[in-house]
């Protein structure tokens, strides 16, 4: 699914639109356990939960084994993988609910308007960057590795260690 690039947050780098139709479509008596918790402050929760568990164990152990929520006990995957077999068909319906989408021009700062060329996302959560180029616009790989290793700050919370899976430098 393609997204607009105006529903992303930079700060706590989400698609908050997409993360949370995914866990409420799939997940609804976890997400209503939650809501009945913490009220309006539900989505703050599972945010902060969610960044603070990728910030200390990396996004791919995060994708694979989901969040808890410490007040509640609560579980929330964020990612069902394909079932070894066909046999359990609730697992291949929750496979079919993860939501793969993809932004063109991704604002990733906060402090400035500098963008990715595309992010895919699972669920909402980013996954991979892309800066693309092309002999159209005469330039090639370099300058995609250029951005990425001269121009993108480090310490923005997207470029952050275990906070995405990949970045590729495309032409």
């Amino acid at each position: 699914e393609l997204r607009d690039r105006s529903v992303y947050d930079n700060v706590d780098c989400l698609d908050k639109d997409m993360l949370f139709a995914f866990l409420e479509d799939t997940q609804p008596i976890e997400v209503a356990k939650l809501k009945a918790y913490h009220k309006e402050l539900y989505q703050q929760r599972v945010i902060k939960r969610l960044t603070d568990q990728i910030k200390a164990k990396g996004v791919i152990e995060v994708m694979r084994k989901g969040i808890k929520d410490g007040y509640t006990d609560t579980h929330l995957d964020l990612l069902y993988d394909l079932p070894v077999s066909a046999i359990n068909e609730n697992r291949t319906r929750l496979y079919r609910k993860n939501i793969f989408s993809v932004m063109r021009q991704v604002g990733y700062s906060p402090k400035n308007k500098n963008s990715l060329d595309m992010g895919v996302f699972i669920n909402g959560i980013p996954v991979i960057t892309l800066e693309l180029k092309n002999e159209f616009t005469k330039q090639n790989v370099e300058p995609a590795i250029n951005q990425y290793t001269r121009d993108r700050d480090p310490k923005e919370e997207l470029f952050q260690l275990g906070r995405l899976i990949v970045n590729f430098a495309v032409d």
